[in-house]
């Protein structure tokens, strides 16, 4: 069975969607391919981390390190474990 996607999934299409229209709305903004907007941008971003923003922290961690890991639990009640099934053929 081949890995992936089923034939004609278009998500991955619909997740650059957004990453799509901010590389215009930069674009529009700027001469070259948006890069003066988006150092503008970083360099606001900067100043709102700068004004000890926890908001701008967060964003900051997430850019540079990703998003933490979330904790989760599974199957910590002993009166009802987690199963794990199998199905065969």
């Amino acid at each position: 069975m081949p890995g992936g996607a089923p034939e004609g999934n278009h998500n991955a299409a619909k997740g650059r969607r957004w990453q799509q229209a901010i590389d215009r709305a930069l674009a529009r903004r700027s001469k070259s391919s948006g890069i003066e907007e988006l150092d503008r941008l970083a360099d606001e971003f900067l100043k709102e981390v700068e004004a000890q923003s926890i908001t701008g922290f967060r964003e900051l961690g997430d850019r540079l390190d990703g998003k933490a890991a979330q904790q989760v639990l599974v199957g910590t009640d002993p009166e009802n474990p987690l199963t794990i099934q199998h199905k065969i053929g």
